[in-house]
């Protein structure tokens, strides 16, 4: 089970809950509806602001510094659910120790910590990822290059996304199994995610099972019914 814990957009085009919602789904429904959708869907999405009241008194300073801040570092930190097992993009190469010791005295049983060195902050397609790994206590920094995995390099304009309703378009695409930038992208860094819930030890099978949940209509089942069970008591 995920639960992704996500705001709107401050330093960027578009946030994670502004792509949700441009996908019809609900974002501030009650508790026990949540539940149900972790327990039933084994994804739930939870909006900071709702969470975390105090989130919404920086919203518009954070929109109008235009920039990453502390509050970049603190969502994933602080996320509702007490999540014990992380995929974390981080923005700046030297918070990458920092965070995961950070996690580890927070009880996280397991982390990856990942910084492109292209900026992005995720695993990236279009160079080298650094990566530290939280692992039986360790820390274990590493390196992964996305053609030791079979993955194509792109070019940094490939996967840069535009406003919140052509973001949703473009994850309707990749739900329905077209082959593209994006796909790549999101299959990396879903392969990281299922090492660190020990679904698999090894990336490389983990793209094979993130690609196989994208293909078999697992992944658009799943948001279909995190719309509909969201939007049940709107």
């Amino acid at each position: 089970p995920v639960a992704k814990y996500g705001n709107r957009a401050a330093s960027s085009a578009s946030g994670s809950s502004d792509v949700l919602r441009a996908l019809g789904v609900y974002l501030e429904p009650e508790l026990p509806v949540l539940e149900q959708c972790l327990a039933g869907s084994k994804l739930c999405f939870l909006f900071a602001p709702r969470h975390h009241p105090a989130m919404r008194r920086v919203a518009d300073i954070r929109k109008k510094l235009g920039r990453r801040t502390i509050f970049n570092l603190l969502g994933p930190l602080t996320n509702p659910a007490n999540v014990k097992r992380h995929v974390i993009g981080v923005f700046d190469l030297e918070w990458l120790g920092p965070m995961t010791e950070t996690l580890k005295s927070l009880g996280s049983e397991a982390a990856w910590q990942a910084q492109g060195q292209d900026g992005i902050d995720e695993i990236t397609t279009t160079t080298a990822t650094d990566v530290v790994m939280l692992q039986h206590g360790l820390n274990n920094p590493s390196t992964i290059s996305p053609e030791d995995y079979g993955m194509i390099r792109v070019t940094l304009e490939a996967l840069r996304g535009k406003d919140a309703t052509a973001n949703a378009d473009a994850m309707r695409a990749l739900f329905r199994g077209v082959r593209s930038a994006y796909r790549d992208i999101v299959v990396f860094n879903a392969a990281a995610a299922l090492v660190v819930a020990e679904k698999t030890d090894e990336l490389r099978h983990g793209i094979v099972l993130a690609a196989e949940a994208l293909d078999s209509g697992a992944v658009q089942a799943v948001l279909e019914k995190i719309v509909r069970l969201t939007n049940k008591e709107v």
